[in-house]
């Protein structure tokens, strides 16, 4: 009985020993290195509307995208624009680059400056003719869904 506690105490030992050394090499194992976070919408536009869309898109989604990121709140955005290859495909791409996950994490200070962003283009732009402009998207676009992904670099 003794032999098998003496044994079994030993095995234990080994594996705090052994795992933590085994995790660190795994990480070192990576064939990438992490990168900045993107959110991206994939959006599908209807029919004729293309240039519209992004006119209107230009004064309202760019417009507080570029004060978001000269006030440090995201590092970029980006739109990508091209052929669907089917009825249920997307052909615009809405991108928006953050630093890390850790700017998803609730943040009162970081959500106050969204909203006075928000508010100062309301107010550029006039509260009627903004939500005219934003209520115009459902009638020109379909969100066929949106996704979070690390950029990766391989090593």
């Amino acid at each position: 009985m003794k032999k098998t506690a003496t044994t079994l105490a030993a095995m234990l030992l080994a594996l705090i020993f052994i795992l933590p050394s085994t995790a660190f090499a795994q990480d070192d194992d990576k064939v990438y290195d992490e990168g900045s976070v993107w959110n991206i919408t994939f959006i599908r536009l209807k029919p004729n509307v293309g240039d519209d869309y992004l006119k209107n898109l230009k004064k309202t989604w760019a417009a507080s995208m570029d004060e978001f990121v000269s006030e440090g709140l995201m590092e970029s955005y980006m739109i990508l624009y091209g052929e669907a290859f089917g009825w249920d495909d997307f052909d615009l791409m809405l991108m928006i680059e953050f630093k890390n996950f850790a700017q998803y994490d609730p943040d009162p200070e970081r959500e106050k400056k969204f909203k006075e962003i928000e508010k100062k283009l309301m107010e550029s732009m006039g509260e009627d003719k903004m939500d005219a402009t934003v209520k115009s998207y459902g009638d020109m676009r379909k969100i066929l869904g949106t996704k979070t992904m690390r950029q990766i670099t391989l090593k």
